[in-house]
């Protein structure tokens, strides 16, 4: 599989970020995915660009948040 913007081989055991659009149900605070929606597949360099940039346009710093992988 390659990286949706990249184009980078992305391999078996990589780090890959998936994308997906849809609506946010704000009684019970989840995102649901469309159902046309399918995965944007990309690198995790490109993952991390875009991370940054979303946290850079939020104002937010990323460091004061705990990853799911830092939890466990």
């Amino acid at each position: 599989m390659r990286c949706e913007y990249c184009k980078k081989m992305i391999c078996q055991g990589d780090i890959a970020h998936g994308i997906r659009y849809g609506t946010v149900d704000v009684f019970k605070e989840i995102f649901l995915p469309a159902q046309d929606s399918a995965f944007t597949v990309i690198c995790e360099s490109c993952g991390n660009l875009l991370c940054k940039l979303i946290y850079a346009k939020l104002n937010i710093n990323p460091a004061i948040y705990k990853t799911f992988s830092k939890i466990r």
